[in-house]
Order: structure tokens, then C-alpha cells, then sequence
């Protein structure tokens, strides 16, 4: 089938990924953190390149039977699995590039004495990391680049890259919002066991809480899915940075993420009042009082500097949740 739009994309593909490969070869004089991103990068796509080639040899196996049930259907699974190696193909040139947006901030943006301190910073805060879970079997790789993230594709090879923004490389007051970054590779190393402990809990504070009418409705089974997705591990990291810098994290933490609207939802992160008071929560189960009234204070003219909070569909952010989540 010479003009087979699966062979036609598989050949392209490859075609693509060899070029990407040649692309890293060129990389050299590099930090610790970029080399090594630069080798995982380079093992990862020849590992999709070796993927591609067994994917050619299983396209030409099922082309003899090229007609039935059987052949349609093994057809669908390798488009699926083109697919899926296209979709890993794009992941690592996201991570080139981020790796490049890193490279050109340490040439031409952030002087060797900053980085010097904001890399001795960030060190101490992996070391008191090591101590809080299992994690000392992963390394943990710091790239400056335009915001905050954690990126696992490497996690089974033993490494998790953080990327923190340029401009906040540039004010030390911002360094530890690092820190929930790392809270979530807390997060991920034990998730199974924090939603083992969770998931009931939250089922049951929805049957207690929510009224009657709306216990089956699409509404509470969407929350109970972005609490299970993504807002559970967003207000564990935020608590993990808290259990490990107090009021260091909270208040430089609340200046950052201000909003007009405290309670909105996003997708992907819990309003801001309820990242807040789960902190504010933690701190005064610690008795450190003197900390916990700096946040509070803060955090109460902020309040009134965007005026009232207005309630919005936040139905499992109370301070009964609070408590709940903090005892996890």
C-alpha cells in the first residue's frame, strides 16, 4: 500500500524523531541538572525510535490479511499506538524546550552568585524532603523556566525535573513556592496510600454534607472527581511546603496566587481561601501561634483589600474538610 496514511505517518514520524535525535547530540558545556536532562531526553528518544521500528515490522506483519474483522481492528490498535508515540514525541520536545528556556535564563538572566544561592535553597529544601517520605531513591532536577511545574516523564528512570519561573528565581522572597512543587513528588510517591485514607472520607463528608436532592447529581460527582484528580494533590503539596517552611511558604504563597475571587474553581486547583485556611488550620494544630497569627493577619487584609469572600459552589471546603484533609 504505497500510500497507506499509517505506514505514510509511521515513516514520517521516525523521519522526525531522528532529527530530534540528532538535535540533543549538539547540547554540550552543561550544567549537572541540564546534562542530565539531556541524557534521559536522548535515552527516551531512542527508546521511541526503537518503538517506531517494531511498530513498522508489526504494520507489514498484519498487511498479507489486509481485509475482515481481524485485520480492521489490528489496523485501529497500531493508529492508537502511532498515536501514543507521537504524543510521547511532543512531551520531549516540550521538555527541550523548557530545558533551552532554562538555558538562555543562566546565560543571560540569572548571574552565577544567584544561582549559586538559589541552588544551595533549593537542596537544603530536597534534603528536608528526604525526610518527610521515600524519596531518596529519585533525583530531583531544577530548570528555570516561565512557571511553576513538576514533569515525572523521567520518574521510572529515577529523576523528577521541577521548573520554577525566571522572574521569581530573581526575588529570594519567592524562592520557597519551590517548595509545593516538591510536595508534590511527595505527593505522587504516596498517593495510593493518601487516597486509600481519603477517598472514604470525602464520600462520607459528601453524604453528611450535601443536601439530599443533589447526592447523585453530575455536580457533586465532579467535585468528588477533581478532588480525587487533581485538588487533593494540589492541597497536600500545598501543606507539605507549609510542614516544611511555615509562614516562609504561606504568605509569600497567598501574594502570589492573589485573585479577585477567592473561592473560584479551576480545573485543575482548589480556590485560593481553601488552599489558605488548610494552612492557616495546620499551623494551629503545630501551637506555633506566633506564626500562625503572621499568616493570619496577612491573609485577613488581603481578604479586605478584594473585599468580601463570595461563596461559590464549594461545598467541601469547610473547615470540617480542613481538618479532615489536615489529619491525612
Amino acid at each position: 500500500m504505497e500510500n497507506d496514511p499509517l505506514l505514510d505517518g509511521i515513516l514520517s514520524l521516525r523521519r522526525e524523531v531522528s532529527g530530534f535525535r540528532s538535535l540533543i547530540g549538539k547540547y554540550e558545556g552543561l550544567d549537572d541538572d541540564s546534562e542530565r536532562v539531556v541524557k534521559l531526553i536522548e535515552l527516551k528518544a531512542d527508546e521511541l525510535y526503537d518503538y517506531l521500528e517494531g511498530l513498522e515490522r508489526d504494520y507489514w506483519a498484519i498487511l498479507p490479511y489486509s481485509f475482515g474483522e481481524d485485520y480492521k481492528r489490528n489496523y485501529r490498535v497500531l493508529e492508537k499506538r502511532l498515536w501514543t508515540l507521537k504524543s510521547s514525541l511532543f512531551i520531549l520536545a516540550t521538555v527541550l524546550d523548557d530545558l533551552n528556556t532554562h538555558l538562555v535564563a543562566i546565560e543571560k538572566l540569572i548571574s552565577k552568585k544567584v544561582d549559586a544561592g538559589i541552588r544551595a535553597f533549593f537542596r537544603a529544601l530536597v534534603e528536608l524532603t528526604y525526610g518527610k517520605g521515600n524519596l531518596k531513591r529519585y533525583h530531583i532536577c531544577l530548570l528555570y523556566t516561565h512557571e511553576y511545574w513538576v514533569n515525572k516523564i523521567f520518574h521510572e528512570l529515577g529523576t523528577f525535573i521541577l521548573g520554577a519561573p525566571t522572574f521569581d528565581s530573581l526575588v529570594p522572597y519567592h524562592w520557597p513556592l519551590i517548595a509545593h512543587e516538591i510536595g508534590h513528588i511527595f505527593y505522587l510517591s504516596r498517593q495510593k496510600e493518601i487516597l486509600n485514607v481519603f477517598r472514604p472520607i470525602l464520600v462520607n463528608y459528601l453524604v453528611d454534607k450535601v443536601p439530599s436532592c443533589m447526592r447523585y447529581s453530575k455536580t457533586v460527582s465532579s467535585m468528588m472527581n477533581g478532588w480525587v484528580k487533581n485538588w487533593l494533590g494540589e492541597l497536600i503539596s500545598d501543606l507539605f511546603a507549609c510542614s516544611l517552611l511555615g509562614a516562609s511558604f504561606t504568605i509569600p504563597f497567598i501574594e502570589h496566587l492573589q485573585t479577585v475571587r477567592l473561592t473560584d474553581i479551576e480545573d485543575t486547583h482548589p480556590p485560593l481561601d481553601a488552599r489558605v485556611i488548610i494552612q492557616l488550620d495546620y499551623l494551629k494544630k503545630l501551637k506555633v501561634g506566633e506564626m500562625k497569627n503572621i499568616c493570619y493577619e496577612y491573609w485577613r487584609n488581603f481578604n479586605q483589600s478584594v473585599g468580601d469572600i463570595q461563596s461559590g459552589p464549594c461545598l467541601l471546603y469547610t473547615s470540617d474538610a480542613a481538618d479532615e484533609l489536615d489529619g491525612v
